[in-house]
């Protein structure tokens, strides 16, 4: 009975995969998402305020953490994100695996996320396996939720008042 459910299950999908205008490849150099945000902090501030900021916002910042250099104010990392993705008109979250790339200037830093990898996981008892992500609907999926959940969640940081530490 289960099997004939999973069956009907899939064999919905594929039908509403096959309803939905076919996706739009994206050339590689338009799979780089890059922003530059202005603050009120010197270099090393930034820098340093970044490191925190991973510290507290990734499972193990030290996993994360490929390299880091004050001098040129760069920091870079492996990073994974959780993103809604469809699959017709179903929707399902999928791990996005990506190179976080972090680099302070005075007053602006300059986020930079790049090798995007849908990291293999299970969808009705399906494994879809891990690949480049390639579509521009994904994309943009994937580059909203970079924008609000690290450019926007490292502006915050780096803007919060810090001058009352008597605790």
């Amino acid at each position: 009975m289960l099997n004939k459910v999973s069956y009907l299950i899939l064999l919905l999908g594929v039908f509403y995969t096959s309803c939905t205008p076919p996706l739009t490849m994206v050339e590689p150099s338009q799979r780089v998402f890059q922003s530059v945000t202005e603050v009120e902090l010197a270099k090393e501030d930034i820098f340093e305020n970044s490191l925190k900021w991973l510290a507290e916002n990734f499972i193990s910042s030290k996993e994360v953490l490929e390299y880091k250099n004050k001098d040129e104010g760069k920091i870079i990392g492996n990073i994974i994100l959780k993103v809604n993705v469809s699959l017709g008109s179903m929707e399902f979250i999928r791990p996005i695996r990506m190179t976080l790339i972090i680099e302070s200037k005075e007053k602006r830093f300059r986020i930079t996320c790049k090798n995007l990898i849908a990291e293999e996981s299970s969808f009705m008892n399906n494994v879809l396996p891990s690949h480049p992500i390639e579509h521009k609907e994904i994309l943009d999926k994937v580059f909203s939720k970079i924008n609000i959940e690290i450019v926007n969640s490292l502006k915050n940081y780096l803007s919060k008042d810090d001058t009352n530490n008597d605790w």
